[in-house]
């Protein structure tokens, strides 16, 4: 179990970067964000059951595995938080979002995306994009704060 955690974050963590660092040098951080999140789900639902292992294993796993992995996940985190931090010091994300419930938000939704994902319905890609469409823009008709 341990070897299957530690390769499915892994593989995971190395997918994301691997897509990230192709974009071209001027991208923005939106541009990294989406890429990530297209990246994330494109190797949590197709690229096999290591990946799928670790988001679904990770807490039933026995304690002393989840420390053995703990710093792989950590370091994954580190990873998005910095994406998040890129953008919010670009004004891409609001001043007041704490990033690090952005994080495991953002991350817990693809994640469980496991166990409700369902091929015949719609695309992976079309998923991602769906996800980073309604993290990042919303699905407030308009937006009042006043009325809200």
């Amino acid at each position: 179990m341990d070897a299957v955690l530690q390769e499915g974050i892994i593989t995971l963590h190395a997918a994301v970067q691997k897509a990230i660092e192709a974009l071209p040098k001027n991208s923005t951080p939106r541009e990294r964000i989406e890429v990530g999140i297209h990246a994330h789900m494109a190797a949590l639902l197709g690229q096999g059951d290591y990946i799928r292992a670790n988001a679904r294993e990770f807490e039933r796993a026995p304690r002393a595995i989840q420390k053995r992995n703990l710093a792989l996940r950590q370091n994954y985190a580190a990873y998005w938080r910095k994406l998040f931090d890129e953008a919010k010091a670009a004004g891409q994300i609001r001043d007041d979002v704490d990033l690090r419930l952005l994080r495991l938000f953002i991350l817990g939704a693809l994640h469980w995306s496991v166990d409700w994902y369902d091929p015949k319905k719609q695309p992976i890609s079309q998923l991602a994009d769906s996800l980073f469409k309604y993290f990042y823009y919303g699905v407030a008709a308009k937006h009042d704060e006043k009325r809200d």
